[in-house]
C-alpha cells in the first residue's frame, strides 16, 4: 500500500526502494518480526490503506472510495485510537475539491468505527478519554518533543535515521504537489505532539525506537520515495542514494545490536550508541548469532524462553 502511494508521484524504482528500505530502517522490522502480537504492524497496514484510498479518490473521485476510505480509516483507529490524527489531514482533499457529499460519507464511514475506543472508555474508567497506563489523565502539554525525536534512548531520528530524509523529501514534494506536502508535514507533526503528550512514558516502554511513530511508514515511504527521485544533479542523486544506504545500514546495525543487548546485558535496553558499541566491541557477531539461535526464529521455537 505505501509503495502504491509513493508510486501516484515517483517512478517503481525509488517508490520499491523507499518501502524496502523504511520496512527495514524502522521499528517495522521489529514489530513485524520480533513482536508481531503488538498493534503496530496492523494499524500501520490500515493507516496505509485508508492514504491510499484517499489518493486514490483524489485521482478519480468516487463515493464508494471516499466513504471505505472512512471505513479504513475507522478501523485504524479502532486499532490504535491516535491514529485518527495521522488520517484526518488528508480530509483536506475533500475540501479543497469542496466535495462535500463525498467529506460526509468519509466521516460517516470513520465514525461508525472510531467511536468505539471513547465508548470503552467511558464505560471502564468513567471518562472517554483517559491514558490507559494511569487510568488518571489522558495527556499533558506536549513538552517531550525533543525526546520523542532526539533522546538516545528511543529518539525516531537517533533509531530511524532514514526518517530525516523522508522528511527532506516531504518537503521537496511541494514542488510537485504542495497540498500532499503540507498534508504529510501535518500527519507528522500531529503524532509527534500527541505522542509527546503522553502522561505514562513519551518512550513507549520497553520498545524498540519511537514504536509509537511506526504508523507513520506510509508518510514516510513518500516522502523518501520523492528524495530518491531527485535528479537536480547526477552528484546530489548519488549522495542522496549512498546516504540513504548508509542509513540503512546503521538500522540494520541497531537492530541486531538491540537484540543482542537485551539478552546479554540489559533487558531494557539502551541509547543506541551504547547498544552499537556493546555490540562491536564488548561483544561479538558470533554471540549475536547465537542469540537468535536460543531466541529468535523457528529453530528456537521449541526452546524455553529468555
Amino acid at each position: 500500500m505505501a509503495y502504491l502511494c509513493a508510486r501516484m508521484y515517483v517512478p517503481a524504482l525509488p517508490a520499491a526502494v523507499s518501502a524496502l528500505f523504511l520496512f527495514l530502517g524502522t521499528p517495522m522490522l521489529y514489530y513485524s518480526s520480533i513482536e508481531p502480537f503488538f498493534s503496530h504492524v496492523p494499524a500501520t497496514f490500515m493507516v496505509s490503506l485508508t492514504i491510499y484510498l484517499i489518493l486514490k479518490w483524489a485521482e478519480k473521485p468516487r463515493s464508494l472510495l471516499a466513504i471505505v476510505a472512512g471505513i479504513a480509516g475507522g478501523m485504524a483507529t479502532l486499532t490504535r485510537w491516535q491514529m485518527a490524527l495521522p488520517i484526518l489531514p488528508f480530509a483536506f482533499l475533500f475540501l479543497r475539491r469542496r466535495a462535500w457529499f463525498d467529506l460526509v460519507l468519509f466521516a460517516i464511514g470513520l465514525c461508525i468505527i472510531a467511536w468505539h475506543p471513547f465508548y470503552t472508555w467511558k464505560w471502564m474508567f468513567g471518562r472517554s478519554l483517559v491514558e490507559i497506563h494511569t487510568e488518571n489523565r489522558f495527556i499533558v502539554f506536549p513538552k517531550y518533543v525533543i525526546q520523542v525525536l532526539f533522546s538516545g534512548g528511543r529518539g525516531l531520528f537517533i533509531w530511524s535515521p532514514l526518517t530525516v530524509l523522508a522528511l527532506i523529501g516531504v518537503i521537496l514534494l511541494r514542488r510537485y504537489n504542495w497540498a500532499i506536502s503540507v498534508i504529510l508535514l501535518t500527519s507528522f507533526s500531529l503524532q509527534v505532539l500527541i505522542n509527546s503528550a503522553v502522561v505514562a512514558d513519551w518512550w513507549a516502554g520497553w520498545s524498540f525506537g519511537m514504536r509509537r511513530m511506526t504508523e507513520l511508514y506510509p508518510v514516510f515511504v513518500i516522502g523518501l520515495a520523492a528524495l530518491l527521485a531527485y535528479n537536480r544533479s547526477v552528484w546530489l542523486r548519488n549522495g542522496i542514494w549512498t546516504i540513504s544506504i548508509i542509513g540503512l545500514f546503521y538500522s540494520l546495525l541497531l537492530f541486531v545490536s538491540h537484540l543482542n543487548f537485551i539478552n546479554t546485558a540489559l533487558p531494557q535496553g539502551d541509547a543506541a550508541w551504547v547498544e552499537i558499541t556493546h555490540q562491536l566491541f564488548q561483544s561479538s557477531f558470533r554471540i549475536t548469532v547465537q542469540v537468535f539461535r536460543e531466541h529468535y526464529g523457528p529453530w528456537a521455537w521449541s526452546r524455553p524462553g529468555p
